[in-house]
């Protein structure tokens, strides 16, 4: 029996949605937070809510979102926050191949990190800031841009670990930290300040998002 091209083309299409499985959801929402999608007006997040590679979510001034990404990531956003989903792919077939970059804009995010980095290419996650990209070595961390609008902390990056290490990258070096350290980078071509921690702007989850956060 032949196969046709067609069947070919199939079976290829099918192997790769499943591959790569969707970017991830909305697992808590707590106000009005939008989504804003190319060729789409904005959407409202709501729980449930699929998250498409390339999305920019916002949170008002008093709104906050917990997202789930495929890979098991757990990313919260404060409110005031932009934050940009750049390129998310998971291949549960070839981790080495998943890639997870997100670019914070302004605001602040508290992330717990999932697979990628840990299973294949420690480089493909990316968490990009105006003042140094964030990589990861399995961990849970802060970070926060302050512009004037911090209650503590100084103007620029701030950065705190809770566990495991970061790593950040601008044009004056690479920096490392480890869980109980915190640190401020102005710009981008500054160094890595030390902060202690009753010095670094930190990010705590509220109650309303951890008892709606679900699945």
């Amino acid at each position: 029996m032949r196969l046709s091209p067609h069947f070919f083309a199939t079976s290829l299409l099918l192997f790769s949605s499943l591959a790569f499985a969707e970017a991830g959801h909305i697992k808590a929402v707590d106000g009005v937070v939008f989504i804003n999608r190319a060729g789409a007006n904005p959407i409202i997040a709501v729980k449930g809510v699929k998250i498409e590679s390339g999305d920019e979510f916002e949170t008002g001034a008093d709104s906050r979102v917990l997202l789930k990404m495929a890979d098991g990531q757990d990313i919260y956003l404060q409110s005031r926050t932009r934050f940009k989903v750049e390129s998310f792919k998971y291949n549960t077939e070839k981790p080495i191949e998943s890639v997870s970059v997100m670019n914070l804009i302004r605001g602040g995010l508290r992330s717990v990190t999932g697979l990628i980095g840990k299973l294949g290419n420690k480089d493909a996650y990316q968490m990009r800031t105006k003042t140094a990209t964030i990589g990861i070595r399995g961990t849970e961390y802060s970070a926060v841009l302050c512009e004037q609008d911090c209650p503590n902390g100084q103007d620029g990056l701030n950065v705190y670990v809770i566990d495991g290490k970061i790593i950040l990258r601008n044009e004056a070096g690479v920096f490392d930290l480890s869980a109980g350290q915190g640190a401020l980078i102005s710009d981008v071509q500054s160094k890595l300040v030390p902060l202690s921690p009753g010095e670094v702007q930190r990010i705590i989850v509220p109650k309303s998002i951890n008892q709606n956060c679900g699945a």
